[in-house]
This record gives C-alpha cells, sequence and structure tokens, in this order.
C-alpha cells in the first residue's frame, strides 16, 4: 500500500513539500481567481480507472452539501463528535474528493470495512465541504490536516487521476507541492478556457510555483479573460525588470499593446512597440499594423523591414499579409489591400483567430470595406469572425457592434438597435463602447429623434475626453462629430476632430480611410451651415477620386460632394441630384442619398422639381425600410391626418428639421412643431420614436 497521511507527516513520496500555509493575502488572490475554476472546470488531467465501490468524484456536491434547516451550531457539533479518521474523510472531502471507500483506505490507512463505514457516516453527516473547512483544520490541527491532503495528493497522482479543480482546490487549502505546481502550469498551459487556465496559474503559484517562469503566461490569460488591471500590473512587472525573458518581453508588449488599444488609445500600443524596437521582430508585423493604424507610416516600414525571426507559421503569415494590406491602402489604394486582407483572414482559423493580438484581422476587413462603400464583403468578413469568436471573448462584442453598424448604413435601424441591446454598452471596453455610443447617436439622428440624440450625446462625454483617434476609430468619430454639431457642442469633439487631420496628413491623406472623414465632413458642414468646411472636404474627395484611379466609392462621394456645394448655393439640377443621390444609395448610404434630394426638393424653386426630387427621396428611404420589419400592430389610416399634417408627417419622416419644413411648407418651425405634438397625439404615439414607425407604417417618407 502506498504511505498513508500517518507515514508521510509534512511530505509525500513524490516531490517535496511544505506544511507552510500561504498567506492570507495570497490565498485570496488564488481563491478569487480559482472559485470559478472550480466550479466550471471540466477538463481531466488524466483520466480514473473506474472504482469498483462508488464514482469517486460524482458524490462531491451532493452527497456532503449541507442542508438548509442544518444550523452553523448543528454543524460544529457533527464536526466536534467525529474521530480523527471521519475528520480525514471531510478534509479529503473539502479537496473534492468522492465518497470512495477503496482511496479513503489508502489515503487514511484504514482497513477496508472501516473505509466503508467511514463512507457511511459521512453520508449521514451530510457536512459542509467549503464552509467546514475552518472547523476541520481547527479539530485536526494544520498539519495534520495537510497531511491528509498530500496523502490524497499522492493517490491521485499515482493514478494519474487528479482532476483540475481537485488540484486548484488542494492549492487553495494550502498544499505546496513541486508536482501539483507542475501539474497546474501544465493544465494551464493545455487549457482552452482561459478562465480555468487563469485560476490554474494562480494555484500554481500558491503551490509553489515560480512566479517568473509563468508570468508572461499568466499575463496573457489574464488579459483574455477580461482581467485587464492584472495583466497590466505583470505587464508593467515584466518591462521594468532588466533580467526579463525576450520572449517574456515582446508577450507583455503584445498584451499591453492590446489592452491599450481596448481602451480606446492606440498610440500607446504604438509606444510600446516602438519602445520594444529591434526586439519586436517576431512580432514585427503585428507592430507594423499598429504603428499604420497609429499615424507613423516610417515606424512601420521600419518594422516591416526587420529579419524573420522563428518558423513561417500560419499566424506569421496572416500577420505580414495584414501588413501589407495595411501598406496597399496607404501608399495605393483600397482595392489590392481589400484583397490582401481578404487573404490574411483566410490564414486564420482556429487557435490563430484566436490569439490576443491589439486588432482583430476580421474587424480591419470589415471597417476597410466599410469605408470603400462595399457593405456586402464587410457582412462576409463579420460572418467569418463568428465562426471562431465566443461571446465574452475580446473580440465578440466589436464584432458585433460592426455587424450593428453595417446593418445601420444598409438602412436596418431595428437590427442595429438590437445589436446595441445584445452587447449591453455599459459593459463594454472604452474603444467598444465608443462605437456603441456613436451608433446610437448614429441612429438617432437618422430617425430625427432629437430627445434621444441629446440623451446619447450626453452619455458618450466623458468617453471623448478619455479616447484618441486612429485609422480604426474614424467611423465613431464621424457620427460623434455630426451629433454634436446637432446639439450644439460642437467644441466638444473638435480636439478629436484635430487628431483625426494630423494623423491623416501623416498618412498622406489615403483615399481608402480619408474618404469617409471627408464625407463626414461634408455632412458637418452641411448641417453647421458652413460651406467653407464643405469646399474643404468636398475638394479633398475630389483629389481623392483623380488619384483613385476608377475607384467608384471616391468617385461617388466626390460627385456628391460637388452636387452638395450646388444645393447649397440654390444651383439645382434635377438630374444630377438624382444621380449622385441613387449612386450614394447603392454604395451603401441611402440615407446620405435620401437626404440630397430632400435638401435639393426643399430649395426648388419650381414645383415640378420639387415634387420630382422629393419622389426620389421617397423611393430611397423606401430602399431602406423595405429591410426593417414592420409593426406588428395595425397602423392607423392616413385619413387620420389633415391635408397639412400630412405635408408635415411626409417632411418629417423624411428627415427634415422643423425649420427646413418650415420653409418648404412657408409656415414658422414653431407651427410646425405644434403640427408634429397633434399628430403625435392623435396617432397615440407614446414618442418620437414610435410617432416616426407609426408614420412609416402609414406610408409617409415610402409612397413612390
Amino acid at each position: 500500500m502506498a504511505a498513508s497521511y500517518r507515514d508521510l507527516g509534512l511530505s509525500t513520496t513524490s516531490a517535496t513539500a511544505s506544511a507552510e500555509r500561504p498567506t492570507a493575502s495570497a490565498t485570496e488572490s488564488a481563491g478569487q481567481s480559482a472559485a470559478s475554476a472550480t466550479a466550471s472546470a471540466r477538463q481531466r488531467v488524466a483520466p480514473r480507472a473506474p472504482s469498483t465501490t462508488c464514482c469517486p468524484d460524482r458524490t462531491d456536491r451532493t452527497l456532503l452539501t449541507r442542508s438548509a434547516s442544518t444550523t452553523d451550531e448543528t454543524l460544529r457539533d457533527t464536526i466536534e463528535q467525529a474521530g480523527d479518521d471521519l475528520l480525514g474523510v471531510f478534509a479529503m472531502v473539502t479537496a473534492g474528493s468522492g465518497l470512495d471507500a477503496e482511496e479513503i483506505a489508502e489515503v487514511l490507512d484504514v482497513p477496508a470495512t472501516g473505509a466503508v463505514e467511514l463512507v457511511e457516516q459521512a453520508r449521514q453527516a451530510r457536512v459542509d465541504a467549503v464552509r467546514s473547512v475552518p472547523l476541520i483544520r481547527d479539530r485536526l490541527g494544520e498539519r495534520r490536516f495537510l497531511a491528509v491532503l498530500h496523502a490524497f495528493l499522492t493517490a491521485r497522482l499515482r493514478t494519474d487521476s487528479l482532476r483540475p479543480a481537485q488540484a486548484i482546490r488542494l492549492a487553495e487549502l494550502g498544499v505546496r507541492d513541486d508536482a501539483l505546481a507542475t501539474a497546474l502550469v501544465r493544465l494551464a498551459d493545455s487549457a482552452l478556457d482561459p478562465a480555468i487556465a487563469a485560476s490554474a496559474y494562480a494555484a500554481a503559484i500558491l503551490a509553489g510555483a515560480d512566479p517568473a517562469t509563468v508570468a508572461a503566461r499568466r499575463c496573457e490569460t489574464a488579459a483574455r479573460t477580461g482581467d485587464d488591471d492584472t495583466a497590466m500590473a505583470i505587464v508593467e512587472q515584466l518591462l521594468a525588470a532588466a533580467d526579463t525573458d525576450p520572449e517574456d518581453r515582446r508577450t507583455a508588449v503584445r498584451v499591453g499593446a492590446t489592452i491599450w488599444a481596448s481602451r480606446g488609445v492606440l498610440r500607446r500600443s504604438a509606444d510600446l512597440y516602438r519602445w520594444l524596437g529591434s526586439d519586436s521582430s517576431a512580432d514585427a508585423a503585428l507592430a507594423a499594423t499598429v504603428l499604420y493604424g497609429a499615424g507613423d507610416p516610417r515606424g512601420a516600414e521600419t518594422m516591416l523591414k526587420a529579419p524573420t525571426v522563428g518558423p513561417p507559421t500560419d499566424a506569421m503569415a496572416a500577420d505580414r499579409c495584414l501588413a501589407e494590406a495595411m501598406r496597399h491602402t496607404i501608399t495605393t489604394n483600397a482595392r489590392p489591400a481589400l484583397s490582401s486582407v481578404f487573404r490574411a483572414l483566410a490564414m486564420q482559423s482556429g487557435a490563430v483567430a484566436r490569439r490576443l493580438t491589439p486588432h482583430s484581422t476580421a474587424a480591419i476587413a470589415a471597417l476597410l470595406s466599410v469605408h470603400n462603400g462595399d457593405l456586402s464583403r464587410a457582412q462576409a468578413a463579420l460572418q467569418r469572425a463568428t465562426e471562431t469568436d465566443a461571446p465574452g471573448s475580446r473580440t465578440w462584442a466589436f464584432h458585433r457592434l460592426l455587424a450593428g453598424w453595417v446593418a445601420m448604413l444598409a438602412g436596418d435601424d431595428e437590427s442595429a438597435a438590437a445589436v446595441l441591446r445584445e452587447v449591453g454598452v455599459d459593459a463594454l471596453s472604452r474603444h467598444d463602447e465608443l462605437f456603441a455610443r456613436a451608433m446610437a447617436i448614429g441612429l438617432a439622428r437618422r430617425s430625427g429623434d432629437y430627445g434621444a440624440l441629446t440623451q446619447h450625446w450626453q452619455a458618450a462625454h466623458l468617453l471623448i475626453d478619455e479616447v484618441s483617434i486612429d485609422l480604426f476609430t474614424l467611423l465613431p468619430l464621424g457620427e460623434l462629430w455630426l451629433g454634436g454639431i446637432r446639439v450644439g457642442e460642437s467644441e466638444r469633439v473638435e480636439h478629436l476632430i484635430t487628431e483625426a487631420e494630423n494623423l491623416l496628413a501623416a498618412l498622406g491623406d489615403p483615399p481608402a480611410w480619408a474618404n469617409t472623414f471627408h464625407w463626414y465632413g461634408v455632412q458637418a458642414a452641411i448641417v453647421a451651415e458652413a460651406p467653407q468646411l464643405l469646399v474643404k472636404h468636398a475638394g479633398s474627395l475630389r483629389r481623392a477620386a483623380e488619384q483613385s484611379d476608377g475607384n467608384e466609392y471616391a468617385a461617388a462621394l466626390a460627385n456628391a460632394g460637388r452636387t452638395w456645394l450646388q444645393v447649397l448655393s440654390d444651383q439645382i439640377d434635377p438630374e444630377r441630384v438624382e444621380r449622385s443621390a441613387r449612386l450614394l444609395a447603392r454604395l451603401g448610404l441611402a440615407w446620405d442619398g435620401a437626404r440630397l434630394a430632400g435638401e435639393a426638393a426643399l430649395r426648388a424653386t419650381d414645383t415640378a422639381t420639387a415634387t420630382g426630387l422629393l419622389q426620389v427621396a421617397r423611393s430611397l428611404r423606401q430602399s431602406q425600410l423595405r429591410r426593417t420589419p414592420e409593426p406588428a400592430k395595425t397602423p392607423p389610416s392616413s385619413d387620420a391626418l389633415s391635408a397639412r399634417e400630412a405635408e408635415v408627417a411626409e417632411l418629417v419622416v423624411l428627415g427634415f428639421t422643423y425649420r427646413e419644413i418650415g420653409e418648404r411648407l412657408y409656415i414658422s418651425a414653431k407651427t410646425v412643431e405644434h403640427h408634429v405634438a397633434r399628430i403625435r397625439r392623435r396617432l397615440g404615439a407614446g414618442s418620437r420614436s414610435e410617432l416616426l414607425s407609426m408614420l412609416r407604417a402609414m406610408g409617409y417618407g415610402s409612397s413612390p
């Protein structure tokens, strides 16, 4: 028979062990991270041979669970009255052992018949295996309590049957043992669930593993679970230590860069890679993509010229392909870049796709597609991402938000709003929250719901002060820009607009990224009634179209910019307006096209032109509404409104402001407001959003 706890005292035959109990702070730190693993671990370190007595681990949470009616006093009395061997059984159960008579006989060195009796006594006692730990420790004594746990560990190691939850629990209970520490590190290294890995690393340190040897791996695992504070604390330690292994230093930089990117400050990620310099070689392509995104093309080129170190893995090939694609977006045009990005995406599957990196290849593919008017390609990239994403992972929420953004551009406001509800804005990282807040503002702006727009704008105030702008956050900046102008607080985003302009200037104003920014600039000039600003951004779009070698998206934006200039100068060319508006719609900007046609209709001096352009605006709006499910309830009849109210309703649904409607109908903005209030009361709408839905269901804004 193997050595029992009576023989072992404080050591096992397999490893050196110490009876010293970990400090309270160490136990608390590891215990917090290990709790989730104890509840959720499903893996085995190795299979256990079936027992002929009973299943040893299946009874952990059933036979010895404390009943609700059992009082603390009864629990104390039960333990006080228990003999040493029964207390030993209780100690084994606290570590996750089942009531296996064969195992009890081996660990406690008792006869088989005695072990069976102990099993029956333990079943009748129904002691809470968690809450009873202090009482059992006190009753057995610390030395004997740990001796039982060591003997239990020895038995499980001998049969290769130590389960993850048991290994973690043993470490939490104070067992220090080299073999246990090694098993826990091995468990953490192989665990697919980052929560289990994080708990196992923490427990390994409690069991005696050298914290320095697992620091980099523990750092990355903490970040994968979303514990950014712990991860960054380890990053700081690894970067500050002069003797940190180069590979561990690269890991620390990659993790730190990932966390800073999630905080919405990509330039800090770039700072880390610049600091690492030539030591970035294995992650040089990752660094290059970050540096391009942060507006440092020279630094990115330096990284791409670094010699390749290590084998040509799929991960390195995908990183290189993405970095080369980013170079194309800066130096040439979007078409070859999009192909390269999707090639990089195709190289990523399984573990490669789940790597912790400062950026998601699928997200960059989707963003670049949106920036260049290819919504179907963006959807394809995000669909591919869902194949490897798991809810709660670092990339899941961002990919969902991008899918919502694509839906918003396509006119499917309901799906976009559903995404916001799904991800839960308040729980997001700063980077993801930026997209969520901007999307909420964009939806409110498109629906004409000024109250919701103001509410979402105010919710974004603190965020605006905390983030910085990079190539990958130009889209939300554009919506914040327009929202700020709408609520009269554009000065709050001026510093971010300046950052974006400086960023694009440093990169040579690359059309693949800059066109969307300048298009938002055109919209901002229109809303702010600032013709000079419009001229500036329209000119940038024109130059981009000239440089883009037939790029339809660049040409469409440039043409629309020139058309807007003419419209605001009251030079209405209905054919040109319709052509520009429909081209915008075809490229995923139907709302913008309807807005252009509607403004031209508002300024047209003859009825025929105004009516024709208004029909264009209606048809473009209708093309969006086809994607939005109709309300379930039966809408009121259009006869419920007077002729004047019907005119007002039509223009409200098309997105005109009260002032613009008043100018079109030759009434004051205040009168328009009164008309809207009467329409809302007459239809029984509880909010402006509900009013708009009801009017659309009645046919306003969508009739040909």
